[in-house]
């Protein structure tokens, strides 16, 4: 974290667009849940919070097409790390009184500023991290990084509550750690850092576990067994 706001108060770009940054994180998010995804995604996190279950029979979204029925009771099809997330961001909403009952266009946007928006700019961080640990210009670094953020599929996914930015997000920060463990400082944490993000990124999107099993690979090639 005193990283972080290290870049932000010392590169001369974050501090020019700063604030640039800040209306885009704020007024890019799509306001309300527009589709089954959406909906099965948000099921699941009011049930959590509101039921305490992964059952969404009474959740207000519980006629999203994107479920299963299983021993009497419906449930998302979704993977559910996502959903997790969400629902620890939704607690201490419900808890001050903005629920899905009342207003859940507004608990959808919160969620997906807290979450979504969250994971966005924290992958940025690590990209650019991770440019400049490979030594890449400052220039090169803020303009990639500027094409990732705002010219990309990233800056698209960041409007609405998913696991695709999760699990992109996920994989920057886990590869940064990685570089950062290889060429700043062999710490053991920052092993620890790379495997808990790459893990995220296999739970939040099945198909990316593939990375997690390259790091294993790669930790096996630097500590081989006795």
């Amino acid at each position: 974290m005193g990283n972080y706001f290290f870049f932000v108060k010392n590169n001369f770009y974050t501090n020019k667009y700063f604030y640039l940054v800040i209306i885009a994180t704020l007024f890019s998010i799509k306001a309300g849940v527009g589709s089954w995804n959406d909906a099965s995604r948000m099921a699941t996190i009011q049930s959590l919070v509101e039921q305490h279950t992964f059952i969404i029979d009474d959740s207000v979204f519980v006629n999203t097409g994107d479920k299963v029925y299983i021993n009497g009771h419906f449930y998302s099809d979704k993977p559910v790390i996502t959903s997790v997330i969400g629902a620890i961001a939704y607690f201490p909403l419900y808890h001050l009184g903005i629920d899905f009952e009342g207003n859940y266009h507004l608990v959808y946007y919160l969620i997906v500023l807290l979450v979504i928006k969250s994971f966005w700019l924290a992958g940025l961080f690590g990209f650019y991290k991770s440019l400049d640990i490979l030594g890449a210009k400052r220039n090169t670094c803020f303009a990639l990084t500027a094409a990732l953020g705002f010219c990309s599929l990233y800056f698209t996914w960041s409007s609405v509550f998913n696991n695709h930015l999760l699990t992109a997000s996920s994989l920057a920060l886990g590869f940064y750690y990685i570089l950062k463990y290889r060429y700043v400082k062999s710490l053991g944490q920052y092993i620890f850092y790379a495997g808990l993000f790459f893990t995220l990124a296999g739970c939040a999107d099945h198909a990316n576990a593939i990375f997690f099993v390259g790091f294993a690979i790669y930790l096996y090639l630097i500590h081989p067994a006795d």
